[in-house]
């Protein structure tokens, strides 16, 4: 029978060419992936895949099927991303995303959404956290309305609506052992260390051509460290692996992260689409704005 599982099955085969590494992508094992290409094959009466000792080859009816199902799965996620964001539209609804730990901490969010609940009563919203560089790319994505960011990460790109929230420090952050190692500890102490990055920000910032921000502090290419996530920066950072770029808004309170400011400030920026819900967008932006104007800063 032809089902959502079976055919994931076959278009991870189709990438890899190997039975294991997409069995491995999918977290299932062999045999069930094997199984479950075998039922799909028995389903449409022809053979997907050329199979030998030493190879996996795609055979022409099977060539022809992965293009129109990669095809077929690219309209059909981008048609639930349009119709999904409509349905938000049209119910006074938003996806907001912020950034986790390095660049954001306070309850701005919260007081801009029952700020926006005084104004439309039925406004309602949901919330992600992610690094930078991932809450740009779901947002380019049509997975979220409307996101906060440090402006290094849009560089010189104007793809997007903006509104400035807050101007802030750019800290180094490094770990605590490491600034107890350093007799005058400094910014200028550790801009040596290898830099941590989360993969998305490291994508982000090629993309929009923003590299002279990390640049200008003494980081060069070969001294960029990615790492999965944000989660896998601060533990790098926790274990003395290398350093990372933070704000007055990095969430380090209680862990063994010391921040050192940069001299250099930039802006948080608030972003969304131009082509998205501007209005109650904008309307959100401001109202976070103001939220924002209430935070003290830690000196």
């Amino acid at each position: 029978m032809w089902n959502e599982i079976n055919v994931k099955c076959f278009l991870e085969v189709a990438k890899t060419l190997n039975f294991t590494a997409a069995a491995a992508n999918l977290y299932m094992t062999q045999q069930a992936v094997s199984k479950q290409v075998s039922a799909l094959e028995n389903y449409l009466g022809f053979a997907l895949f050329q199979r030998s000792h030493h190879a996996v080859r795609l055979t022409e009816e099977g060539a022809r099927l992965a293009v129109l199902l990669q095809r077929f799965e690219v309209e059909l996620e981008e048609t639930l991303l349009s119709c999904r964001a409509v349905r938000r539209q049209r119910n006074n609804a938003l996806k907001f995303g912020f950034p986790s730990r390095t660049f954001f901490r306070g309850t701005s969010p919260a007081e801009a959404y029952y700020a926006m609940r005084e104004q439309i009563p039925d406004f309602s919203a949901e919330g992600e956290m992610h690094s930078p560089g991932t809450l740009l790319r779901r947002l380019a994505d049509r997975n979220l309305d409307i996101v906060v960011v440090p402006e290094h990460m849009l560089g010189k790109s104007r793809e997007f609506c903006t509104l400035p929230l807050q101007d802030m420090s750019v800290n180094l952050l490094i770990s605590e052992k490491l600034a107890q190692a350093c007799e005058n500890p400094s910014f200028e102490c550790f801009s040596g260390y290898p830099l941590l990055l989360a993969e998305a920000d490291s994508a982000v910032v090629e993309q929009y051509g923003a590299p002279e921000f990390y640049l200008r502090f003494g980081f060069h290419p070969e001294q960029v460290n990615v790492r999965s996530n944000m989660d896998a920066v601060f533990l790098g950072m926790e274990l003395g692996l290398g350093v990372a770029l933070g704000s007055d808004f990095s969430a380090i309170d209680g862990l063994p992260i010391a921040a050192y400011p940069s001299g250099y400030r930039e802006k948080l920026l608030c972003v969304w689409r131009w082509d998205g819900n501007r209005a109650l967008c904008e309307k959100y932006a401001k109202c976070l704005a103001d939220a924002f104007k209430k935070i003290e800063l830690k000196k």
